[in-house]
């Protein structure tokens, strides 16, 4: 049973790496794509908060922080930054997309795929509390 509960664990901060990656790899490429071209009106549904070229920095800047919390988390230090990111990153999902109206759906098949991307999310968000418990080795 122990070995199975590793596997598991091993599993979850894995697909929450490499989950996390993918998204920061997103941010990254939508905010320097931005940047490149000049974009001055970009707006995103997901994210409110921010418009225009001020968008454009944050997401480079999120996308930066999230390939940080990835390193950092895989070489074993910090892993808390890990633990935090995958959660903002499902808190964000769940109440920009399901919960305030910001995001409206093309059809049943965009909500299926926002539906799969938060249940990702939400794996990531375990994998992450599984690398916080993940023992040092010494």
């Amino acid at each position: 049973m122990l070995i199975s509960m590793k596997a598991i664990s091993w599993f979850l901060r894995v697909f929450c790496y490499l989950f996390e990656t993918g998204i920061s790899l997103a941010l990254l490429l939508f905010g320097g794509l931005a940047l490149l071209g000049g974009a001055a009106s970009m707006k995103l549904e997901t994210i409110p908060w921010w418009q225009g070229t001020a968008l454009n920095y944050w997401l480079v800047g999120l996308g930066i922080f999230g390939l940080l919390c990835v390193g950092l988390a895989i070489m074993g230090k910090f892993r808390i930054l890990i633990a935090l990111w995958s959660l903002a990153v499902l808190v964000v999902l769940l109440r920009d997309v399901f919960v305030l109206p910001s995001v409206t759906f093309a059809g049943q098949s965009d909500f299926h795929d926002w539906l799969l991307i938060t249940a990702g999310a939400a794996v990531a968000a375990l994998g992450g509390m599984a690398a916080l418990m993940r023992r040092r080795t010494t």
